[in-house]
């Protein structure tokens, strides 16, 4: 995909009211659904252990966070072996907004389809 047609953005660009109860998502993720996007993200494996998710905190698990959290499905993703959970990851893909159901039976509102891991830039050393 050329590089001009992808928008970056930061995961919390996509949530409104991130760390309350109120999380919901943003009006943007509309705007940009089917369109392609990367971002920095930490990566946790669901509740179930059936899929990855984009998450704003390491090991965030939706389903039994005390507080709502800011998480995005990453259909077929698998990062990998190795990659560290608490290291964010640079992820590329076309954000898809709106609810579906998987072959699996997972429901999902927001994903990030096609997702691959783009090569972060070197910090240059002190």
């Amino acid at each position: 995909m050329p590089q001009a047609e992808t928008a970056t953005l930061k995961l919390d660009d996509l949530f409104d009211e991130i760390g309350t109860e109120r999380l919901h998502y943003s009006a943007r993720c509309g705007r940009l659904s089917g369109g392609w996007l990367q971002f920095d993200t930490l990566v946790s494996r669901s509740h179930d252990g059936s899929r990855w998710l984009a998450v704003d905190q390491p090991g965030a698990c939706p389903d039994c966070a005390a507080v709502p959290v800011a998480a995005l499905d990453l259909p077929g993703f698998e990062p990998p072996s190795g990659t560290d959970a608490a290291r964010p990851l640079r992820l590329r893909g076309r954000l898809s907004y709106g609810f579906a159901v998987d072959a699996e039976g997972n429901a999902s509102f927001l994903r990030l389809e096609q997702a691959e891991i783009v090569p972060m830039p070197v910090e240059a050393a002190p």
